[in-house]
């Protein structure tokens, strides 16, 4: 990639104008997306967050988490504490990033919390 090419695709991030499959999010290689069919876009390593995708974060959490708190079948199981475990990272590396106060006001933490302690224990007979 030459310099001009560089600088071209960092001012279309900045003008907003590489929009990813994921509200609050750009795409580096917008709009040659290399998972076309993907609902989100949340572990792909073209995606440029922007801040609000703690909001995304946290909302993709709940459901996540409201999916295993309820789910009788081990394979979903597994594959939601999959994902959950994926977001978790994700909100640590933002923490990490941008500091607790920061994160605490897009994500409710100790709800969020006892929300997957609750949804773990509820799946205790399917953890393998």
């Amino acid at each position: 990639m030459t310099t001009d090419e560089a600088s071209e695709i960092l001012n279309k991030v900045y003008e907003d104008k590489m929009p990813g499959h994921t509200e609050h999010t750009q795409c580096f290689v917008h709009p040659n997306c290399i998972h076309p069919t993907a609902i989100t876009c949340v572990g792909c390593p073209n995606m440029i967050p922007k801040n609000y995708l703690l909001i995304s974060v946290s909302n993709e959490l709940k459901r996540r988490v409201g999916i295993l708190k309820y789910t009788v079948k081990s394979s979903i199981a597994c594959r939601e504490r999959a994902w959950i475990n994926k977001l978790l990272i994700l909100l640590q590396e933002a923490t990490n990033t941008f500091g607790i106060e920061y994160t605490k006001t897009f994500v409710d933490y100790e709800n969020l919390l006892l929300d997957i302690a609750e949804a773990y224990h509820n799946q205790h007979g399917l953890l393998k």
